[in-house]
């Protein structure tokens, strides 16, 4: 009995940091790109048990086609910090009406160090990214499906397999304040709720 309640506290400290690198955040639209377009971007997720930080750099291959890597900290309240690795792509579709519409997809993977043991989580999310630019701002929503896998290995229990499929949710706001730069904040659901902040910078 020790042992289940055990593991069902990694499960509730864990799960709560996947929304974190789980695809996460969108930081920004779905319009295209010209080609060769470079995009640096860092930010800060912020929830109720954990708080991940990271940097993303992305490149757009074709003009509706962008792919990006991320590299960030997860910052468990219980818990050691540990490293977090995403990558991912958006194909920007024909624009509709005065929307743009995009179709991303993440898969990524992080690690740390729990009580008495270590927790590896591997996921993979796809969904439907929309936005408009209305002149310096551009409002965005993103859904989709998640999907990851958690193992746990503890002294204690031994290894431990987990795995949830929960839907995805994202609203946010880019404000360009000059024509290479600019902030975006955003409110995230995977299981729980997440802020996002952060900067871009297109080169």
């Amino acid at each position: 009995m020790k042992r289940m309640i055990g593991f069902g506290w990694v499960l509730m400290l864990a799960v709560p940091a996947l929304a974190q690198m789980a695809g996460m955040p969108i930081a920004g639209g779905a319009g295209r790109s010209q080609p060769g377009t470079f995009t640096g971007s860092g930010g800060v997720v912020i929830g109720d048990a954990y708080n991940a930080y990271g940097v993303r750099g992305g490149i757009a291959v074709l003009a509706n086609l962008t792919l990006f890597g991320d590299v960030g900290l997860l910052d468990p309240d219980h818990g050691k910090t540990g490293w977090a690795i995403q990558g991912g792509g958006l194909l920007a579709l024909k624009q509709h009406g005065l929307m743009d519409v995009g179709l991303r997809a993440t898969v990524g993977y992080a690690g740390y160090d729990i009580t008495g043991g270590d927790a590896e989580i591997m996921d993979v999310m796809g969904g439907v990214l929309i936005s408009r630019k209305l002149g310096i701002f551009t409002p965005y929503g993103f859904l989709g499906i998640n999907y990851m896998d958690m193992d746990t290995q503890t002294h204690a229990d031994g290894k431990k397999s987990h795995n949830d499929t929960d839907v995805a949710l994202a609203a946010g706001l880019e404000l360009e304040l000059a024509p290479s730069f600019s902030l975006y904040g955003e409110l995230l659901h995977i299981d729980d709720f997440f802020w996002g902040l952060g900067a871009r910078a297109r080169f």
